[in-house]
């Protein structure tokens, strides 16, 4: 029964995560769209009631340390674990879950000093911190979870390659032996050392552990003791795990001497799958090997840039459209994302131009594909750096337009939400400046009223695409943002407060949208300063803290009046939030904005908006999506 319950949250996890984004495909228009969109929310609210209850029932009593696991147990946890998260696959459903029953195996295999349960346990352990880095890595400097992830992984895989020494080996199990070997060659992808990019010294001790991982296949010693192991697969994907970390041009800053010995394992690589092609082209393309090939030829000097540019534009056309697979992904989006790591951005040629349009197009759709197919959580890293490297080409598409249609294409919600926001934030602003425009001065250009007053329609521009851009940072957190099968733990409400900082930054990199980092990095601090997030942020010290100020009230009400994406119940009506920003005038909300909320010709605006402003928001949403497939 309580195998089968826990089975049951993986099922009821699977299809809220289909549910959350809906292929437009499927729909008849735009108002089948939004109204999908609302049934199938108010679904998820029901899915997740009864994930609530599992949990509660079956998986939180196992989770409880005074609670000796027995044999069933332990292999029920286990299960569960798999059934989410595979170290090997392309997808999860729940990496905080495979996280924590991972850590309850590890401390009860130690308790009990059973070696076969405890190599076990600590392969889950590796596995599973190893996801918790790679998702906790893009929020990095602003949390520094990825490398407390990163130590408990190493710290599990260190203990694992203790049983490395001939002695403890050969006392091994043929698949305890399986599990040393594996986390063998595997453990330095798992765990990048971002906190340490272009560390010579680091770098060559990850390469030297990857190369003995190598050598284990050559050791007539380990050969003998495992005999059933795949050591061809072993062989291969250690060359390829070798050739891996050069990914993004270089980005972890190997020497010209590493770089040397690198191709010099990726030519290994490529005659190993030629020779072994029917077994290993069953799960990776030609092209994808290929792929890593090339960059390490081109790395290492081997290649000119100009036939380096030209093999990637090649590989994502080797695929079909429809593929979705784990290597036709690298081959669609992550070999065009290395191409744009070699442009020079500020000396493209015409041709270059209109490839980085293509892409970034492309990417988008993508994405919104990737749900229905399981692969989307994979390459969040990629969007993340994407996103922190995006190239501007005059003409082409902006910053905040990819920004946008990315969201619109990852999570239609949360979409939605920022176009509501930025209707909130426009009303919100025009009435404020009527009645109080010496609010604004002091912002950037306004040193006085008449100023304030003749730019008013400036202003109000600026706090429309200052709305639009004020959540960007959660395309970093998509896992914890459609996490609705189950509350939240602490570290994740803890990722979720890292999304104005991290929105503020990528915002600062681009000239056309620096001017709305502060409200990104402001819009969820207390107008006292006395609450909210970042506790760093001073509200008072902000030149255009009134713009905050209507962005935070916007952002709030949105919420709490929503239905769809959020809190899949009923929202509050636009009376109980007037009451809530009354109640928090001069804490949490500025004493102006309560005021504002009194007058009946704001309210009437307000309503508009609530009516069918978000209706036409779910629209633009169903034709931008449409418009991705009628351009690519």
């Amino acid at each position: 029964m309580q195998k089968k319950e826990l089975m049951g949250y993986v099922e009821l996890s699977n299809e809220i995560r289909t549910l959350s984004s809906p292929l437009i495909e499927s729909m008849d228009g735009e108002e089948d769209y939004r109204t999908t969109l609302l049934e199938n929310f108010m679904r998820i609210g029901e899915l997740a009631r009864e994930n609530g209850r599992i949990l509660e029932r079956f998986f939180w009593p196992l989770m409880d340390a005074n609670r000796e696991l027995d044999g069933r147990d332990v292999a029920c946890l286990r299960e569960f674990g798999k059934a989410i998260l595979d170290a090997r696959s392309a997808e999860n459903l729940d990496q905080m879950m495979v996280f924590l029953q991972a850590k309850r195996l590890v401390e009860d295999a130690e308790k009990k000093g059973n070696v076969p349960v405890l190599i076990r346990a600590l392969d889950d352990m590796v596995a599973a911190s190893g996801a918790m880095a790679v998702m906790t890595l893009r929020l990095y400097p602003v949390s520094r979870d990825f490398i407390n992830y990163r130590e408990l992984g190493l710290s599990a895989a260190v203990k694992l390659l203790h049983f490395l020494e001939p002695d403890r080996f050969r006392q091994l199990g043929p698949e305890e032996k399986e599990a040393v070997l594996i986390n063998a060659r595997y453990v330095c992808i798992l765990f990048q050392r971002e906190d340490l990019l272009g560390d010579e010294e680091t770098n060559a001790a990850d390469l030297d552990t990857m190369e003995r991982a190598y050598r284990l296949a050559e050791d007539p010693f380990y050969r003998e003791q495992a005999p059933a192991y795949d050591w061809d697969y072993h062989t291969y994907r250690a060359l390829q795990y070798i050739c891996l970390p050069t990914e993004y041009n270089n980005r972890r800053g190997y020497t010209g001497a590493q770089l040397a010995v690198i191709e010099g394992y990726a030519e290994r690589l490529k005659l190993f799958y030629e020779a072994h092609y029917e077994q290993f082209s069953a799960f990776d393309r030609r092209e994808m090997v290929d792929l890593l090939v090339n960059r390490a030829r081109y790395l290492s000097g081997k290649m000119s840039l100009q036939e380096y540019r030209e093999a990637m534009r090649l590989a994502p056309a080797m695929c079909d459209e429809n593929d979705f697979s784990y290597d036709a992904c690298i081959l669609k989006i992550l070999a065009p994302i290395e191409y744009l790591c070699t442009l020079d951005p500020g000396h493209l040629s015409a041709e270059e131009k209109r490839l980085i349009g293509e892409y970034y197009r492309g990417l988008i759709l993508h994405l919104h594909r990737l749900p229905q197919k399981g692969t989307q959580m994979y390459l969040l890293g990629d969007i993340a750096n994407v996103l922190t490297s995006f190239i501007d080409v005059p003409g082409g598409m902006s910053f905040e337009s990819f920004c946008l249609e990315l969201t619109a294409a990852i999570h239609p919600p949360t979409y939605v939400h920022v176009l509501s926001v930025a209707d909130f934030t426009v009303c919100l602003t025009r009435h404020l400046l009527r009645r109080h425009p010496e609010l604004f001065v002091g912002m950037p250009g306004y040193d006085t009223i008449e100023q304030v007053r003749e730019g008013a329609e400036d202003i109000i521009s600026f706090a429309g695409h200052a709305a639009l851009l004020h959540d960007i940072g959660k395309l970093f957190i998509v896992e914890t943002i459609i996490t609705y099968g189950r509350p939240l733990f602490d570290c994740e409400f803890g990722w979720i407060k890292t999304h104005p900082e991290i929105g503020a930054v990528l915002l600062e990199k681009h000239d056309a949208t620096r001017r709305y980092a502060n409200v990104a990095r402001g819009h969820h601090r207390w107008y006292n300063n006395g609450g909210g997030y970042p506790e760093t942020y001073d509200f008072d010290a902000a030149p255009d803290r009134v713009m905050v100020a209507i962005v935070e009230c916007a952002d709030c009400l949105d919420a709490s009046t929503d239905s769809i994406g959020r809190s899949y119940k009923t929202g509050k009506t636009l009376e109980d939030f007037i009451e809530e920003v009354q109640q928090g005038a001069g804490t949490r909300y500025a004493p102006y904005m309560a005021e504002l909320l009194t007058v009946p010709e704001v309210q009437s605006d307000l309503r508009k908006v609530l009516k069918s402003g978000r209706d036409d928001n779910y629209r633009k949403a169903y034709r931008i999506l449409e418009g991705l497939y009628e351009t690519t």
